[in-house]
């Protein structure tokens, strides 16, 4: 027996970097991983990058291009769920869920928080790339088709992103596949039990607490991400481009922190505590904001920090208490549902029709009006009964 255990050691041992637990292995399907979510979360944000130009190129008033971003969207809420239970049940795949199952799959214990960090900075940096560069790619394809020509050839200039993804899950996907057959991961799940969608119920009251404090802390900061250019325009009196440069900061602190933070948490273990940090930390920097006339940048800051922070520690919570079987399902209601019912608020919900403030919107800071329709929009969520115009 000592003998047959010893050979299969030395045969995987054999296999150096193809062995699936060979550091330069999980590395690659690590960075897989990273890119496999990249190509959707460019393209999920271009209709907010190009809203002015899909409205102009398909002859689309504000409410019809509010319907087209709703209805590509909210269907992702849904689709998160279901995903995550076809991974669970028979295999099949919605993104963002399955890359979360991947990362539990591959990586363990302490690990998670720097895989996660790592994860969530790659998905920011997409959809940061994505504003920086889709409005110059249209551009640049005016000099050879006009109109709706035009944004179709910059529409499918993106997809290609989508391409390189795809590519990515298949490489990941043939990996997967080798290592469950060199470590047996197929024997394993055969033992267990199949996941059943009522099993939902016995989920532990932690889990709940976990989606609440997920849905509770990311409504504290999309809105707030979402309404921010106003409030530094008004607030503090910058010009629209400042405005947009130290709103932009949450995003860009994320995506260039959350690694470290992942690293940090590995570190120290106590997710819980430095999910308590981040959450504290938070309600400083609205405060801050909110109350002072500090540099706003402070406030900006912390909030970046503490949104890292919040992410590494969180997500991986998961992992630790939900069931293997069950973790697709989990992460479908936990972090990818919520992210997919408020990340796309800001564009997707227009009260009201274009027609009624177009001569508001002609004379008016072109900033300036796109803010009050970001900051209707968000009030016409929160109070769904109430009319709000698109002008205060």
């Amino acid at each position: 027996m000592d003998e047959t255990a010893r050979s299969t050691t030395s045969s995987e041992n054999d296999r150096g970097p193809c062995n699936p637990r060979h550091p330069l292995h999980r590395f690659i399907a690590l960075m897989l991983m990273c890119f496999l979510c990249f190509g959707s979360y460019f393209c999920y944000d271009t209709p907010g990058a190009l809203a002015n130009y899909f409205k102009k190129d398909s002859h689309l008033n504000t409410s019809q291009f509010a319907w087209l971003y709703s209805i590509y969207s909210w269907p992702n809420v849904v689709l998160c769920f279901i995903g995550g239970y076809l991974i669970d049940s028979i295999g099949g795949e919605s993104l963002q869920v399955a890359a979360n199952n991947y990362v539990v799959l591959w990586f363990k214990g302490k690990e998670l928080n720097m895989v996660f960090g790592l994860q969530l900075s790659f998905a920011r940096f997409g959809s940061a790339v994505n504003f920086w560069v889709m409005e110059p790619v249209y551009k640049w394809v005016g000099q050879y088709y006009h109109g709706y020509k035009q944004l179709g050839v910059a529409l499918f200039l993106a997809s290609l992103t989508c391409l390189g993804s795809l590519i990515c899950g298949i490489i990941l996907g043939w990996m997967d596949y080798y290592s469950e057959k060199l470590l047996g991961r197929q024997e394993q799940r055969a033992n267990e039990e199949p996941f059943k969608l009522r099993d939902i119920l016995k989920f532990k009251s932690v889990f709940w607490l976990v989606t609440v404090i997920c849905v509770a802390y990311y409504l504290a900061i999309f809105p707030f991400i979402a309404l921010g250019k106003l409030f530094f325009e008004r607030k503090f009196d910058y010009v629209p481009q400042d405005a947009n440069t130290v709103n932009s900061m949450v995003y860009l602190l994320s995506a260039i922190l959350s690694p470290f933070c992942g690293i940090l948490i590995d570190k120290t273990g106590r997710n819980i505590t430095w999910v308590i940090v981040s959450i504290i930390a938070t309600i400083g920097a609205h405060l801050i904001l909110a109350f002072t006339f500090f540099n706003p940048y402070i406030g900006v800051i912390s909030l970046g920090f503490s949104y890292s922070l919040l992410a590494a520690g969180l997500w991986p919570i998961v992992a630790l208490i939900v069931q293997e079987n069950q973790l697709g399902t989990a992460y479908g209601m936990t972090c990818d549902e919520t992210s997919n019912l408020l990340s796309n608020e800001e564009e997707a919900r227009e009260p009201g029709d274009r027609s009624t403030t177009e001569t508001d919107s002609s004379q008016a800071d072109a900033a300036q009006v796109q803010s009050d329709r970001i900051r209707s929009r968000y009030l016409a969520q929160i109070l769904p009964n109430s009319i709000v115009s698109d002008r205060p």
